[in-house]
């Protein structure tokens, strides 16, 4: 018998949601965490789906995902 495992990870992130910046800037990501029912931890699973470029003007936003 096997199981499957039909629940996400929930994804944390260890910085703010929002983050305001002209272009130029420096940008660091905080970081995330991932919790899974059956897996535990699993934040080194984390990749960054598109990342924030601080090059181009207007409202971006950060994509993560567990894989």
């Amino acid at each position: 018998m096997s199981v499957q495992d039909l629940i996400i990870p929930v994804i944390n992130l260890t910085g703010p949601d929002t983050v305001d910046l002209c272009v130029g800037d420096s940008y660091s990501d905080m970081g995330a965490t991932a919790d899974d029912d059956c897996f535990g931890d699993v934040s080194a699973d984390i990749v960054v789906v598109n990342p924030v470029d601080v090059n181009t003007p207007g409202h971006l936003y950060g994509h993560l995902q567990c894989i």
